[in-house]
């Protein structure tokens, strides 16, 4: 599970779920959850759209709560 919380950007929540892939070498089709995203630091942008979860990974399901535990 990806720690979202304190993340500034998109950007770096990007290489956060990136790095965390890198490292654990899931396999293709595992879901990769998250927790802790305040999209409300994020400028110019509010919740990451699927296209953004993309480019994390298209070989696996990104899910990512927010830090008050929605979705």
């Amino acid at each position: 599970m990806i720690d979202a919380r304190g993340a500034h950007s998109l950007e770096a929540l990007i290489e956060r779920e990136r790095g965390l892939i890198a490292r654990l070498k899931p396999p293709p089709g595992s879901i990769i959850r998250g927790r802790g995203l305040d999209q409300e630091r994020f400028t110019g942008q509010n919740y990451p759209t699927r296209y953004d979860l993309d480019k994390i990974s298209q070989e696996h399901g990104i899910f990512i709560s927010r830090t008050c535990g929605g979705v």
